[in-house]
């Protein structure tokens, strides 16, 4: 399979943070996000399915490196921030928090590069490393 991650192709809903009590507060920031005024309404309903997949789909992924993870173990990956018309996404800090909720600890993120978008629009976009350990 892919993340869902792609507008053009659509994929079942889910409802994986929503169920996870400690990831639900999340869940309810991204509708929010995805309602956001920063969008066209008649885009929304396709970007809240895009931002709540990607989301949805990461968390499964990190929920898998924490069990197979040894404890004391350091967890990294690089991940790229991204937009949708106006509404800028912070992905790198988003996926910690979702780490975090699971039990990781954050130590570090640091921005590896900024990034230029194919617009003028690209405030907030870069690419991080983030750093968690668990404990």
């Amino acid at each position: 399979g892919t993340l869902r991650s792609h507008p053009a192709i659509v994929f079942p809903t889910s409802a994986y943070l929503r169920s996870d009590a400690r990831t639900r507060h999340i869940a309810v920031k991204l509708d929010e996000m995805g309602n956001s005024a920063c969008i066209p309404k008649e885009e929304r309903l396709r970007v809240q399915r895009v931002l709540l997949g990607y989301f949805e789909d990461m968390y499964l992924v990190l929920k898998e490196l924490w069990r197979i993870l040894r404890p004391g173990s350091i967890l990294t990956y690089v991940v790229a921030n991204s937009r949708y018309y106006y509404l800028p996404v912070a992905s790198d800090v988003i996926l910690a928090e979702i780490a975090r909720c699971i039990g990781f600890q954050p130590i570090d993120l640091v921005v590896l590069r900024k990034r230029n978008g194919r617009t003028r629009q690209k405030s907030f976009l870069r690419e991080s490393a983030v750093f968690l350990k668990k404990p």
